[in-house]
């Protein structure tokens, strides 16, 4: 309904109008008069009118005195007219929603909760028959495989206490994983130490720290059980699984790093030093290379003499080579150094933000400096590649990269606007509200009441839209865009001057990208008030427009409308894509696509409502993806075979060479953090364990696993899967520890 006396829009049952506090009427009479005296007509009541989706007018009250009217029964709420002020309306706390534009950014979930070392197997992969199309055939393999990465890797949950994670950050300076030689043995936290067991004969557990941690209790709050994998990275076995090194006495400026047997457990370990934030081991575990204290300081230490070097001070960020001959590092003045063969170290440049890439012989090195990318070959010959680079650059082994420039731009809202209600909008007159007197009937005076609402509904569309017109010229929107290019160690090109989307292949310099497609041109008819309006442009200026794959320096587009959801495999010929979701649905078609030549050399479609969110290539050319997935379980498939029912995404999916086989967890219990662990298998997918909480696949194909996990006492049973059957191996076990040896670890050390 609309207020008598300044025409303000009211809530159906509003008996005062809040703006005015006009008393409104209430209920219609019986018949009408001729000349309806004031109680007839203060018993009034308009059709019920709905309002429109503002919530409060911006409209200036005309000046007007209130009649002296005082209602028979209830008084007028406590309201002063003149306070209120319409001209100085203001919005309420309204943000227009940050807009992700669908068809390109799948959600959190992206990035895998296991690594993929692509490769794929020497046979061909048979051609499985669907229901209502042809499965494609899996391209050639390749002669050569890789080894797998081994370990499931579960997500960081977040720490309250600053000391926590700053431990926690101490525990983590082994770098990043690479694939390599694992080593069969178990390590786990027990009774507030680190235990190992070398699963071999009659062999039984041994202590191997003394003091872990300083206040363990607040260590492992919050983190249980997937403490295992946050200081995983810091206990490292030699390749031949005889010496571990490992920290102790952990604190929260640094720890004390220790060599042991595992050879022979009771032996002695030998101290190697205090205050160790970082270290790296190299591949011959001959020499170790760590941070210490709060200045950083490198050192080295020999295994075999038992001593250590000084090599450089106030480390931002350190290289080291697999042998440990070599070191390329940061300063925190951002001079960048090397020291090679034991020479004094040389400078190679100043104001280094960060090492991007080295290669292998430590000869060719691309790093961050001034917000660009330079390159220096035999340190030497500098190039910079750009001065704009805008996030992380790929670089493969062959020297060819592609990077991203940024560049954004300052424009006005009336520059994406088309006024099409001009013309209509000048001619629109403001409404009158129906006079009762002008009325014959109570029929009649309804419908004139009526039509004025929706007259006036109109009308105020135009003042929203006149207020549009006023604050557009000043309303400033900033026009982002991403320029994608090809750097082929000389020479660079540009691909894209709006990337929108982009998926990059591991081994060789193949890319599949999208770009945007939207003008931001947006019609006046279409905004509701300035939000809006900048919302609708930010959404059109982000429509995709093409999709291209880019193999080298050349690219060719595709004939696609989205991609949600793509995996490419590591040389770049193949790829899976999930595409035509359905309308306000997680689910849509799975394709094929085979890549080569600088065309598309076969392309179909895989499977249908598959779950957008969940895409993997395992094997190189093996598909792994969701069916029927609601909060976060589904069911799993492999090659469009059904796995498996109630699988959780993310709780580690994984592919195992090993086992060649997909390990996962079904029926998991997220409050009590844990699930029944299965192995896909062949024909029939197969149980390891009940209420399991976290495992490791080792080398032999055998399965430790964390039986009965209780999250209130942080404690469960160790036990292990072999052959179809389980045997205890430990109890009131806190979490597992990955075991890794030097050479899966990545040599880059951070300094804080």
């Amino acid at each position: 309904m609309v207020c008598i006396n300044c025409k303000a829009l009211l809530d159906d049952d509003s008996r005062f109008c809040p703006i005015c506090g006009t008393r409104q009427p209430e209920a219609a009479p019986a018949a009408p008069k001729s000349e309806p005296d004031a109680t007839v007509y203060a018993g009034y009541e308009a059709p019920a009118y709905q309002a429109p989706v503002y919530e409060e007018p911006v409209y200036q009250a005309p000046v007007y005195e209130q009649p002296a009217y005082e209602a028979p029964v209830q008084e007028a709420p406590a309201y002063e007219a003149p306070a209120y002020e319409a001209p100085a309306y203001e919005a309420p706390a309204y943000e227009a929603p940050a807009y992700e534009a669908p068809a390109y950014e799948a959600p959190v979930a992206e990035e895998p909760p296991f690594e993929v070392s692509y490769q794929a197997p020497v046979e061909e992969q048979p051609v499985y028959e669907q229901p209502v199309y042809e499965q494609p055939a899996a391209p050639e393999a390749p002669a050569e495989k890789k080894k797998l990465s081994k370990g499931l890797l579960f997500g960081i949950i977040g720490v309250a206490a600053v000391a926590v994670v700053v431990i926690l950050a101490l525990l983590l300076g082994g770098g990043s994983k690479k694939s390599g030689k694992g080593i069969n043995m178990a390590l786990y936290v027990k009774d507030e130490e680190v235990y190992g067991n070398m699963l071999k004969g009659k062999s039984e557990e041994f202590q191997i720290t003394d003091r872990f941690v300083d206040d363990f209790d607040e260590m492992i709050e919050e983190l249980t059980p997937e403490l295992g994998y946050q200081i995983s990275g810091s206990f490292i076995v030699s390749e031949d699984g005889k010496t571990i090194f490992y920290p102790d006495k952990v604190a929260e400026d640094g720890y004390t790093l220790y060599m042991g047997s595992l050879a022979k457990p009771d032996k002695d370990s030998v101290k190697i030093d205090s205050s160790v934030t970082s270290f790296h081991v190299s591949a011959d575990a001959r020499v170790v290379t760590y941070l210490k204290g709060d200045s950083c300081t490198a050192y080295q230490y020999n295994v075999k003499n038992e001593e250590k070097e000084k090599v450089a001070t106030d480390v931002m960020e350190m290289r080291v080579s697999d042998d440990a001959s070599q070191l390329l590092y940061v300063n925190e003045e951002g001079d960048l150094y090397i020291i090679a063969g034991g020479e004094d170290k040389e400078k190679l440049d100043s104001d280094v933000e960060n090492i991007y890439y080295v290669s292998d012989d430590f000869k060719t090195v691309y790093y961050g400096k001034d917000g660009g990318l330079y390159k220096m070959v035999n340190a030497e010959d500098k190039e910079k590649i750009t001065s704009d680079l805008y996030g992380y650059p790929r670089i493969y082994d062959s020297g060819e990269v592609y990077y991203v420039e940024y560049e954004e731009s300052e424009k006005v809202l009336a520059d994406f606007i088309t006024d099409d209600m001009v013309a209509a909008d000048e001619a629109m007159e403001e409404p009158e509200y129906p006079d009762w007197d002008d009325y014959e009937s109570e029929d009649d005076y309804d419908e004139a009441v009526e039509e004025y609402d929706a007259a006036y509904e109109e009308y105020w569309a135009k003042l929203e839209r006149d207020d549009i017109r006023e604050d557009m010229e000043t309303w400033t929107i900033y026009v982002s865009e991403e320029k994608l290019y090809y750097y082929n160690g000389e020479d660079s090109v540009c691909l894209s001057e709006n990337l929108i989307y982009e998926r990059y292949a591991g081994e060789k310099a193949v890319m599949i990208y999208g770009t945007g497609g939207g003008s931001g041109k947006v019609k006046m008819s279409e905004c509701t008030d300035i939000w809006d309006a900048e919302w609708k442009v930010e959404e059109k200026l982000s429509e995709s427009g093409e999709y291209f794959v880019a193999q080298g320096g050349e690219s060719f587009a595709l004939e696609m409308e989205s991609i949600e959801t793509l995996a490419l495999n590591a040389d770049g010929t193949m790829a899976y894509f999930i595409t035509n979701l359905a309308e306000e649905e997680n689910y849509g078609e799975l394709h094929f696509m085979k890549i080569g030549d600088g065309k598309i050399k076969e392309t179909a479609l895989y499977d249908e409502e598959v779950y957008a969110w969940y895409l993997r290539m395992v094997d190189d050319n093996d598909v792994v993806y969701f069916k029927d997935v609601e909060d976060g379980v589904g069911e799993l498939f492999m090659n469009a075979e059904h796995v498996d029912y109630d699988v959780s995404l993310w709780n580690g999916v994984a592919y195992y060479e090993t086992l060649d086989q997909l390990v996962y967890f079904i029926d998991w219990d997220e409050e009590e953090y844990r699930g029944t662990l299965k192995m896909s298998g062949g024909d029939k997918a197969s149980k390891v364990g009940d209420d399991v909480a976290d495992y490791i696949v080792l080398d032999d194909g055998r399965i430790l696993y964390l039986a009965d996990y209780d999250m209130e006492d942080g404690i469960g049973e160790l036990k292990i899967y072999a052959k179809g059957d389980s045997e205890t191996l430990d109890s009131d076990v806190v979490a597992l520890i990955p075991v890794y040896t030097a050479s899966e670890y990545s040599a880059t050390l951070y300094g804080w």
